[in-house]
C-alpha cells in the first residue's frame, strides 16, 4: 500500500527506534513504602492526617524468602503491611492465600488482642511496614472510620476462609467471592443483644454467640448457621444478605 521508497524509510525509522530502545538502560522505579501505604484498600478515602500518622508510626522491616513473619497460635503485637514481595498464608498445613503489595496481615492482634490466626511465610524477598498494636490503637481512637475499615478487612478474610469450602461458594472464583463479600458490613452488637439472622449470611468475627436452648456458646471465628442469636464478649459480626 506504500511506495517503495516510503516503506523503506519507515522500516529504517522503526529499526532505529528499536535499536535505541534495546541499547538504552532499563530504569525500573519501585514505589516507596509510603506510596504503597496510600494505595492499600483499607486506607482508601481516609483523611491525609490519618495516613500521615500511620506513616510516622511505621517501621521498615525486611524478610528473606522462607522467613516466618508470624506463626499461628503465637501471641502477637502489631500488624504488617506488605510493600514489596509476596507471602504465603497458611492455616494448619493448608495454604489459604498468597498476598502481595498492599496486603495487611496480623490485624486481629491490633483489633482484638487475639493470638495469630495463621502462619505467614515470605514467598520471596519481602519489604514491609510494621505498626505496633499500641500505635494503631492510638490512631484508631481518633478515627472510627479507620477502625471500621480494618474490622471489615479482617471480617472479609475470616468469611472467605470459612465460606470458601461450602456450597455454593466453593463453585465461585476467589474474585467473585471477594466481590460478593465486599457488599457485607460489620456490626458491633451490645452484650445481651439478640438478632434474627433469617435470610442472612453471618460470620462471628469476635466475641461469642448463643441460640435459644444452646448449652454452650459459639466462639469466633465461626459461621452462624442459626435463625436467632444472642451476642456476648464484645462481639463483631459480618453480615451479608443471602
Amino acid at each position: 500500500m506504500l511506495e517503495a521508497d516510503e516503506s523503506a524509510r519507515m522500516i529504517t525509522a522503526v529499526e532505529e527506534r528499536m535499536k535505541d530502545v534495546m541499547e538504552s538502560p532499563l530504569v525500573l522505579r519501585l514505589p516507596e513504602p509510603v506510596e504503597v501505604l496510600r494505595e492499600v484498600a483499607w486506607l482508601k478515602g481516609m483523611p491525609d492526617q490519618v495516613i500521615e500518622k500511620i506513616i510516622q508510626a511505621s517501621e521498615n522491616r525486611n524478610y528473606n524468602s522462607g522467613d516466618a513473619l508470624m506463626k499461628q497460635g503465637d501471641s502477637g503485637d502489631g500488624l504488617i503491611v506488605i510493600t514489596r514481595g509476596s507471602v504465603k498464608v497458611s492455616i494448619g498445613d493448608v495454604v489459604v492465600d498468597i498476598m502481595g503489595r498492599g496486603a495487611v496481615i496480623g490485624e486481629m492482634a491490633v483489633l482484638a488482642g487475639v493470638p495469630r490466626t495463621a502462619t505467614v511465610v515470605a514467598d520471596s524477598s519481602v519489604q514491609a511496614l510494621w505498626l505496633t498494636t499500641e500505635s494503631m490503637q492510638s490512631i484508631m481512637a481518633d478515627s472510627p472510620e479507620l477502625a471500621g475499615s480494618l474490622w471489615k478487612t479482617a471480617a472479609m478474610r475470616f468469611s472467605e476462609n470459612l465460606l470458601g469450602n461450602r456450597e455454593p461458594y466453593n463453585g465461585w472464583s476467589q474474585i467473585q467471592l471477594r466481590r460478593w463479600l465486599s457488599e457485607g458490613e460489620v456490626t458491633a452488637p451490645a452484650d445481651g443483644e439478640k438478632a434474627n439472622l433469617y435470610g442472612k449470611v453471618a460470620v462471628l468475627v469476635a466475641g461469642k454467640a448463643t441460640a435459644p436452648g444452646m448449652a454452650e456458646a459459639i466462639s469466633a471465628p465461626a459461621k452462624l448457621d442459626l435463625a436467632e442469636v444472642e451476642y456476648s464478649g464484645n462481639a463483631k459480626v459480618f453480615i451479608r444478605n443471602a
